[in-house]
């Protein structure tokens, strides 16, 4: 089974993975790309500026009566990961301004529905959707899977309908026991030209406990089935535009298999806890949720996967370093522990 935890940047253990005599010293690395590196992914948002005219509408629980809100929007579209990745950096043009980061890529390991959209929203939301592709009437159908606190009996449909590659219509509904709750269309245009990737900040005090812009090193341990095992990784990290997500690319390499990866956290100031998506070079979304401690400077990280927990400790004392501990629990207790660090290498 593949083993999925992720600290900071730190690497996937599979089956086989990781040398114990230690990786060889990682080059820099660019992840900047200017296409799709899989042709999948070229059906997909094409990268430049976008203006969007939303309507959003709202349904009474008591009567089923409608309240419509129209407003506009701007999306900044960018490939990520060396292009294995899509980024759209929303700005919503309301009082006070929102923002969404939504990320879309392609899950070489599904078996259907391979496409992949996770959605973090203004508060910290945090949603992910398969998508089927249908080519002959340029149409990304999303459901749902993964809604954390979703109410019970919560259903969405979305779609994004391609008219060209410069115009595309956004529609969703969601319900509860098949009531309507919201339905939305969006009609976005790409315009020519556009704003280049700018420099953000971190708004809020819990986004800035996570980390700093700029390039970072790591280096872990791994004690699994009684063998020592050592990597490393390099990565890059920037805030998302309005400085509510922290986007890491990275480059893993464990032994000679060098892999990719992208992870996006965010504070979600309505159930006040850390979210951590992480998305490997295949396309694999993982999820983690963290629990601040105030007094030990401290978020603990965890995630459920079949058969597995993995709880990880991550100490934000420092502002130019992080250290991890974690430990992967299944059904037989500990299957693995490690530790390692994370310094900053200025910008």
């Amino acid at each position: 089974m593949r083993w999925c935890f992720v600290i900071l940047l730190v690497a996937v253990l599979s089956c086989g993975k990781g040398d114990p005599k230690g990786p060889a010293a990682l080059p820099a690395v660019s992840f900047e790309a200017h296409q799709a590196a899989l042709p999948a992914l070229t059906v997909l948002d094409q990268p430049g500026f976008w203006m969007m005219d939303t309507e959003f509408v709202e349904f009474n629980p008591t009567n089923n009566a409608a309240t419509t809100n129209k407003s506009t929007a701007t999306a900044h579209v960018s490939w990520a990961l060396k292009g294995h990745v899509l980024l759209l950096e929303t700005e919503i043009n309301s009082n006070p301004k929102g923002y969404e980061l939504v990320v879309k890529n392609f899950d070489s390991t599904a078996k259907t529905n391979a496409y992949r959209c996770t959605w973090i929203h203004d508060d910290g939301l945090v949603r992910g959707y398969a998508g089927q592709w249908s080519p002959k009437q340029a149409r990304m159908d999303w459901e749902p899977i993964y809604l954390p606190g979703g109410q019970k009996g919560l259903t969405v449909k979305m779609a994004d309908v391609f008219t060209n590659p410069t115009e595309k219509t956004f529609q969703y509904q969601m319900s509860i026991t098949n009531r309507p709750v919201a339905a939305g269309l969006f009609k976005a245009t790409r315009q020519p030209g556009g704003a280049g990737r700018q420099e953000f900040a971190p708004t809020e005090a819990m986004m800035k406990k996570l980390g700093k812009a700029g390039r970072w090193t790591e280096s872990q341990s791994l004690m699994e089935g009684g063998q020592v095992k050592q990597m490393q990784s390099v990565s890059r990290m920037r805030w998302a535009r309005g400085g509510k997500f922290l986007i890491n690319e990275g480059l893993n390499d464990p032994g000679a298999t060098k892999e990719l990866f992208v992870w996006i956290k965010t504070w979600d100031r309505v159930v006040g806890v850390y979210r951590w998506v992480y998305i490997w070079e295949d396309g694999h979304v993982d999820h983690y949720t963290g629990y601040w401690d105030d007094g030990k400077q401290l978020i603990t990280w965890h995630a459920i996967f079949p058969g597995v927990v993995i709880e990880l400790r991550e100490s934000l004392a420092v502002p130019n370093q992080r250290t991890w501990s974690f430990e992967v629990h299944g059904q037989t207790g500990i299957l693995s522990t490690g530790s390692g660090t994370s310094t900053f290498g200025g910008n």
